[in-house]
């Protein structure tokens, strides 16, 4: 039996690209960070309303609303029963 093994060093043909260095802030801006009153932040929130919107929807009544749509028209598109039950997609 005869068993060969071959070693390549290619070490001299890899070239170590140099070192650059990076900024951590690409674009350095203003900074805006401060204390500010814990009722102040509530008040802004709520001038937002997000969380009134969420929880705004009904869920339940989409539901049934959907179910009812497909008893009456078993065979129909995504945008016909968008445009009949004048719901949004992302309701349906």
């Amino acid at each position: 039996m005869v068993k060969q093994s071959t070693a390549l060093n290619l070490e001299a043909l890899v070239e170590v690209a140099p070192a650059k260095r990076r900024s951590r802030v690409s674009n350095p801006i203003d900074s805006v960070i401060g204390v500010i009153d814990k009722q102040a932040l509530l008040d802004a929130l709520d001038a937002m309303q997000p969380l009134s919107m969420a929880h705004a929807e009904n869920v339940g009544a989409w539901s049934s609303a959907i179910a009812s749509y497909l008893q009456q028209h078993p065979a129909t598109s995504l945008v016909e029963a968008q445009q009949n039950l004048k719901m949004l997609l992302v309701a349906l």
